[in-house]
């Protein structure tokens, strides 16, 4: 199954950037852009935080579907401008939602072209 036209998320989508931001540990997100080897900036927002906000906000603003779940991903996925924004992209296709479906493939294929640093 591959998903269509399906408007992702606003209002998830909205409330990502400020949660890491209200996350983010400035000075540690140079040490991780070089240590990753990142051309794409950090906000030093350490992986199990990602992963609790991605969980948090998915309750808060739940996905109507996998569908939705795809669009938001990948739309989360063009406009990140951190490094973090990419992380929870991935993260968010974690769900049982659509965990296991071919129908994801195309972000995958997408975060493999463009996500290697």
């Amino acid at each position: 199954m591959t998903y269509g036209a399906v408007a992702p998320n606003p209002d998830f989508l909205a409330a990502l950037r400020p949660a890491l931001g209200k996350a983010a540990e400035p000075e540690r997100a140079a040490g991780m852009a070089a240590y990753m080897k990142s051309a794409m900036p950090y906000l030093g927002v350490r992986t199990p935080e990602v992963r609790r906000i991605v969980r948090a906000l998915v309750k808060e603003h739940p996905l109507a579907g996998a569908g939705q779940l795809y669009a938001t991903a990948a739309r989360m996925w063009g406009a990140a401008e951190f490094r973090e924004e990419r992380h929870a992209a991935i993260m968010l296709t974690d769900s049982r939602l659509v965990r296991g479906d071919p129908g994801m493939l195309p972000f995958y294929a997408t975060a493999i072209a463009e996500g290697q640093w």
